[in-house]
């Protein structure tokens, strides 16, 4: 699908999220006053698909002459506020209605789409000591979700067995400063990675009590971090230094492919889940970018000499497919949908969302 669409919130965007089970249904995180201070809103928001058949029929009558590329409307199907920001979230994998959203309050809050406001959240769980970053619902065993902390810290929790305690099953303390993101492998049940201010790549598996493998990634702080969804070795990081990294965690000693062009800190890394080689950043530098990580940036750098292999002149390709400057504020939230091929969605700083296809026409600022 090539249609656009946007959205504007009032507070500033942080994340978004499609649905693992509606094409048309997407979760925004926001924070008033760029997460600082202040109120944030979760929102869950409806593409409404049917506005595209109606367009083209008034198009095909010649009522509404056609005047650019197709959109499609984002309506607010459901918000819950609370009284600190929200910097991210994630659906549920075995409940369609379902989310979770991580907290400036160091809480995460678990919200009920099919129920009204004064029913929600369905329920609150308050372990970490600092604000929570970002939240990561297991695709494989679908019942429990991780939280990462500024407190250094990634808690394991599963809502359902806690129903009464609502402590955390499990508590991972490696990390020497603040966990940016944690993220399960789409492939083994019980392994994630995380990434922290402390420069490093960890590698876990849930049953043990500490790290399998920790990587020095960045020189500096790392942001992000994604699991190629066709090979379950290859891992993406991005990071402060404006780099994106992808590693094989069976030979970590060197990357498998630096990714160069982002001018600020690299804030979001999505792989592709229809193909392979390709991978999504959003950076502070307001852009969101497309890549082909299996093409190097050596390869690019002599492509800007104009020299080929053995120092002969040629084309050589580019490992950036692509760059959409739609963001006036800084790019913080990414996702790409698992269910519509090439379909992304961003957010931002400033309060806009897009959702939008990677071979579509560029979306338009909101001003």
């Amino acid at each position: 699908m090539a249609a656009t669409s946007h959205f504007r919130t009032p507070f500033n965007g942080y994340s978004v999220k499609f649905s693992p089970f509606f094409a048309d249904r997407i979760a925004v995180s926001a924070s008033q006053n760029f997460g600082i201070v202040g109120n944030g809103h979760q929102y869950v928001l409806r593409r409404e698909l049917n506005a595209l058949n109606n367009n083209n029929t008034n198009n095909n009558n010649n009522n509404f002459p056609h005047s650019g590329p197709a959109t499609l409307p984002l309506v607010e199907e459901a918000r819950f506020e609370t009284a600190d920001g929200i910097f991210d979230c994630a659906w549920s994998e075995e409940s369609e209605n379902v989310l979770v959203s991580a907290s400036g309050d160091g809480s995460a809050k678990l919200w009920d789409v099919s129920r009204p406001p004064f029913q929600n959240p369905l329920r609150s769980f308050n372990e970490h000591e600092a604000e929570i970053y970002t939240v990561s619902w297991n695709p494989t065993r679908k019942d429990v979700f991780l939280t990462a902390s500024w407190d250094d810290t990634i808690k394991l929790w599963n809502p359902r067995e806690n129903a009464h305690t609502h402590g955390s099953l499990k508590t991972f303390r490696e990390h020497t400063y603040c966990v940016y993101a944690a993220e399960w492998s789409p492939h083994h049940a019980d392994v994630f990675a995380s990434v922290s201010g402390d420069c490093t790549l960890k590698i876990w598996d849930c049953r043990k009590n500490h790290s399998t493998l920790s990587i020095p990634a960045h020189d500096f702080e790392v942001l992000c971090v994604d699991w190629n969804k066709y090979n379950d070795c290859v891992v993406a990081t991005g990071s402060v230094d404006r780099t994106v990294k992808l590693w094989d965690i069976r030979n970590p000693k060197k990357e498998l492919s630096v990714l160069r062009g982002h001018g600020y800190a690299v804030r979001r890394v999505k792989m592709d889940p229809f193909d392979e080689d390709i991978c999504y950043t959003a950076s502070y530098d307001m852009t969101v970018a497309m890549w082909n990580w299996k093409i190097s940036n050596t390869t690019s750098i002599s492509n800007t000499l104009g020299l080929g292999e053995g120092g002969e002149r040629g084309v050589q390709p580019s490992p950036l497919l692509r760059q959409w400057r739609h963001h006036t504020e800084f790019a913080v939230g990414l996702d790409v949908s698992v269910l519509n091929r090439g379909e992304l969605a961003s957010c931002g700083w400033d309060s806009s969302v897009k959702v939008f296809s990677n071979h579509g026409p560029d979306p338009l600022p909101i001003l």
